[in-house]
């Protein structure tokens, strides 16, 4: 291999890794989607079987508060690996 190639090795390999993670959040991307499309389906039948809306908004809140606070927390780990800190406007901001 000559000499000049090793020199675009970093960046061919930063190519390719952001490749991987933009491919990695579209995959996620969709998996909520999917997730979230499933919850609708399972709070219509619970509708249909009796449960008020109330009850079943309620239950739809909960399924969906552990997949926001996980996102949450991984844009968090994100940003930290980044070397970035959080905005002020974030919610998790604390000051150092």
């Amino acid at each position: 291999m000559p000499a000049k190639s090793f020199k675009n090795l970093p960046a061919e390999y930063a190519k390719r890794l952001l490749s991987t993670k933009n491919k990695a959040k579209k995959i996620i991307t969709i998996l909520l989607i999917m997730q979230t499309s499933l919850m609708g389906i399972q709070a219509t039948d619970r509708i249909q079987q009796g449960d008020s809306v109330t009850e079943t908004l309620i239950w739809l809140i909960n399924q969906c508060v552990p997949v926001l606070q996980h996102i949450s927390r991984r844009e968090e780990e994100e940003k930290k690996r980044d070397g970035l800190r959080p905005a002020k406007g974030d919610r998790h901001f604390t000051k150092k």
